[in-house]
């Protein structure tokens, strides 16, 4: 991946843990990785590797398009008001 890519991967990440109320152990615990691990992938310390992105992929199809054409990604479907999010 190149370095763009990594850092819209990383925004496109932290937008669905803030939209998702979602905390760092959260979303490690969604993608089966661990918080330290995603720690350092969101703060640049560490580069993603091919089974981190796979993870993410695999919960959060939409991503896609982050890594394949370099952009922001559209907004996800939002759940309706009041509703509660998404378990592990």
């Amino acid at each position: 991946m190149q370095d763009e890519q990594i850092r819209l991967l990383v925004r496109a990440i932290k937008r669905t843990m803030e939209e998702d109320y979602v905390s760092l152990h959260g979303m490690a615990r969604r993608l089966r990785v661990s918080p330290s691990h995603l720690s350092m992938v969101l703060s640049g310390k560490r580069r993603p590797g091919l089974r981190f992105l796979w993870a993410v992929l695999a919960r959060y199809p939409w991503l896609g398009e982050t890594l394949l054409g370099g952009r922001e990604p559209a907004e996800h479907k939002k759940r309706p008001s009041g509703s509660r999010p998404e378990g592990p």
